[in-house]
């Protein structure tokens, strides 16, 4: 029955106050669903790699090694190394390597280019992937088989029946499908439509037995009663007890990343993996915690507001023999009337914003009404934030002394007022720190596009070589220079925008053993490299094969490579690597340009000629800017259609390949600068109700100052300076905090930015200007008023 009545009170004070209740309870409303949609994305982070059938036992082994002093560690893997680990420790049960790759796949006139993996035998049972159909046990064996997804069997077959079928891999091998999968789950790193056997790998590369070559990556099970640090001593040297006579991997060493950390932690650091995507998680549950402490605080704000209105009846009830609990029980109920309302709005709020949200941050977050951990969120969420936000009311508002209230007094006073404004400014300074991380990451990002890249991307396109490309190389670009649709021609092993493979072990006129830990970066260009990309030579000449029949084993290097050779003029000096693997001699130095992140240093760099060992995969070309372009794409399409049927035609823009490298940043940018902007829209809501308070409640005041010649630009300034002393403050406040968080998040990057004072005055007069323009927006018809009719009943 208390409780009963304790509820009607609360929801009828909501009815009589309906200004002050939508005001709070949209506060609240978006408040809740901007945290509901961070954590759900928190969620989603915390959970990643870790839905495994044995998350546990699995391990991703690692390299540790030194250059040039500093540790560092990186993924990549010796092929050899997962079959002596599972041979030769027996704490290790299975052991997969895994590398990416893509293929077209057919069945007859249906094509596609899925991305897919090679995997050893035990991968799926490992990792305990679903077999829908076919064979149960996962064992991938035979190097005629093949593994599909329920996605991939679709496309081909229509249908999920697909296992015993027969299919084409890059339009010349044919395979049987053995088992169909589950679609790869979203919470995993594998992203994959098909797995390949190892067997398949060692058919099309050829059976790699060297241990200084990293290009897999090993995970490994553990046995059940196994204990992870004794393996990982045990597997410490296993790179140099089977490198014994090579010198470069005297200081490398290997170690075991547990599963649980694969996706949190995967950032090198000091030879450690101590950050990684835990980085957001951090920034986002704190501004997670943030959005919802803004709304708790306009919730605060506007009840102590609303202290002469509740005072009476505060006075009323407690002569009438109600204690401080029942009063603070009540206005609790009432904070979560208005919490309960504020949840239900949220949840409509948040399934309305979820797809958008999806799109911004290219995820696919939902919310699964049957899950009653959901229901236990929200209620969660709903209950906190109720008590929350009126606990300190029901405590303030219980406390008030009926005497005193009953004769008018004691309502109001400094300290209450200056408690408001500390939460004013705590709210404030929370907007103000969002805005100037966003204009930080902004500013970053832009000084990384504007950098110098070194080369022209403009009008600069490459396409994979690939099935009958590879054969017809030659033709394809003679072909394509007769086309007029081009004006030069580049083959090469990677894209000139993509990150480049990187050797150690060589060896020059001067070079000690030191030295042959120093690694190199490698770009082999057959022809026309500087035409093809706008390089500029520095020292010596470019690559010429027809001029110079020796330049098969030419070399250009790098401002940054000359640097390390210490060599005053390296033109015409000789480079090798181990035995004969490379032996090159130096014609030319180019400037330095971007590979890889345009946030890192310049790295050195030595760009080959057409060689074997690097082979070419990717073909640039600079499209002639005399022709539109989608023409010149036009007859470059029927070129490769005529010399390579079986496969349809790709290509990418350089300059649109070399933008996406900011999609990180743009992505961090725009949802720290959403969010600023929803807590804005709170902290303004808030202010907007204080403001219409305080005109209401000065209203007599300002009819005796308009009486005695009071302007109203006077009368304005006078009711908008209590509120823009606790922005400027909010502003002084914030700006400390938020150079120390975007300071430590610049270090992150090689190339990065400074942050300057112009960020923190820009930040404070967004708020400002929006402040005002709330402030002034309530204050106005208060000074603009017709002073005879406040003061009509004095």
């Amino acid at each position: 029955m208390m409780f009963n009545n304790y509820f009607k009170t609360a929801w009828r004070s909501l009815g009589k106050n309906k200004a002050f209740s939508v005001l709070n309870i949209l506060g609240l409303s978006v408040g809740m669903a901007a945290t509901c949609l961070i954590l759900l994305w928190v969620q989603q982070e915390l959970s990643f790699d870790r839905e495994y059938a044995n998350t546990d036992r699995l391990y991703q082994v690692y390299n540790r090694d030194v250059d040039n002093g500093a540790p560092y560690t990186y993924a990549a893997t010796p092929n050899p190394m997962g079959p002596a680990l599972k041979a030769g420790y027996p704490e290790i049960e299975d052991v997969t390597r895994v590398s990416g790759e893509q293929f077209l796949i057919a069945n007859q006139e249906r094509q596609f280019k899925p991305e897919g993996l090679f995997v050893d035998e035990g991968f799926v049972s490992m990792f305990g992937f679903p077999v829908m159909t076919g064979d149960r046990r996962g064992l991938l064996r035979n190097p005629g088989d093949i593994f599909i997804t329920r996605s991939l069997a679709r496309k081909l077959y229509g249908s999920d029946d697909a296992v015993g079928k027969l299919l084409t891999l890059n339009d010349s091998n044919t395979l049987r499908v053995a088992a169909v999968l589950e679609n790869a789950p979203a919470g995993t790193r594998f992203r994959f439509e098909f797995l390949l056997p190892w067997a398949y790998y060692d058919k099309l590369y050829g059976v790699r037995t060297s241990w200084t070559g990293n290009n897999v990556r090993t995970y490994v099970l553990l046995r059940k009663n196994a204990d992870p640090a004794a393996a990982d001593r045990k597997i410490k040297n296993i790179t140099a007890e089977h490198t014994t006579g090579e010198s470069t991997t005297k200081k490398l060493t290997q170690f075991l990343h547990p599963a649980q950390r694969w996706h949190l932690y995967s950032k090198s650091e000091n030879g450690a993996l101590t950050d990684g995507a835990i980085g957001k998680v951090r920034i986002f549950m704190a501004v997670a915690l943030l959005m919802i402490i803004i709304a708790c605080i306009n919730f605060v704000n506007l009840s102590t507001a609303r202290t002469a209105h509740k005072a009476r009846e505060v006075g009323v009830r407690k002569v009438a023999g109600a204690r401080r609990s029942g009063l603070v029980l009540q206005f609790l109920s009432e904070s979560i009337c208005l919490s309960l309302l504020s949840g239900v709005l949220a949840i409509a709020g948040l399934l309305l914003a979820l797809p958008a949200f999806n799109g911004l941050i290219e995820s696919r977050l939902q919310l699964h009404f049957t899950d009653f951990r959901l229901w236990l969120f929200f209620g969660g969420i709903i209950l906190l934030t109720g008590v929350g936000a009126g606990l300190y009311p029901a405590l303030y508002l219980s406390s008030f002394v009926p005497v005193k209230v009953l004769k008018g007094a004691g309502t109001t006073g400094k300290g209450r007022i200056g408690i408001r404004k500390i939460l004013v400014v705590t709210q404030f300074a929370f907007a103000i720190a969002l805005i100037t991380c966003t204009l930080i990451i902004k500013k970053q990002m832009k000084y990384a596009q504007q950098r110098e890249t070194g080369y022209n991307k403009e009008l600069l396109l490459f396409s994979p070589i690939e099935g009958m490309a590879k054969k017809n190389y030659a033709l394809i670009k003679q072909a394509l220079l007769k086309s007029g649709a081009v004006t030069t021609v580049a083959g090469s092993q990677n894209p000139v925008t993509g990150f480049l493979p990187n050797y150690y072990g060589f060896h020059w006129e001067g070079s000690t053993e030191r030295d042959e830990n120093t690694s190199f970066y490698l770009f082999n260009a057959d022809e026309a490299f500087t035409k093809t990309f706008g390089t500029k030579i520095i020292a010596g000449r470019d690559m010429d094969i027809e001029r110079f029949p020796t330049d098969s084993t030419a070399v250009l290097l790098n401002e940054e490579a000359v640097k390390l050779l210490h060599l005053k003029d390296p033109v015409g000096k000789r480079i090798w690597r181990g035995a004969g693997d490379l032996d090159l001699h130096i014609v030319g130095v180019v400037k330095n340009y971007i590979s890889g992140s345009p946030y890192g240093n310049i790295q050195p760099m030595m760009i080959l000629g057409a060689n074997p060992a690097l082979g070419v995969a990717t073909l640039h070309y600079k499209l002639d800017p005399a022709n539109p372009v989608q023409e010149n794409i036009a007859r470059i399409a029927a070129i490769f259609k005529r010399y390579n049927p079986g496969y349809p035609f790709e290509y990418r823009f350089a300059d649109q390949d070399y933008a996406e490298q900011f999609a990180g940043e743009q992505n961090l940018s725009r949802l720290i600068g959403l969010f600023a902007a929803l807590s804005i829209f709170i902290a303004c809501l808030g202010l907007f109700g204080l403001a219409a308070y305080m005109a209401e409640t000065r209203y007599k005041e300002i009819g005796i100052r308009k009486v005695l010649g009071a302007s109203v630009p006077g009368i304005l300034l006078l009711l908008t300076k209590d509120f823009i002393r606790p922005i400027v403050t909010a502003l002084l406040v914030a700006a400390p905090v938020a150079w120390w968080i975007m300071n430590r998040w610049l270090q992150e990057y090689s190339y990065r930015t400074a942050i300057g004072w112009t960020v923190f005055l820009a930040a404070g007069s967004v708020v400002l200007c929006v402040a005002l323009i709330t402030i002034v927006s309530q204050t106005i018809r208060a000074a603009l008023s017709n002073p005879s009719k406040a003061l009509r009943s004095e």
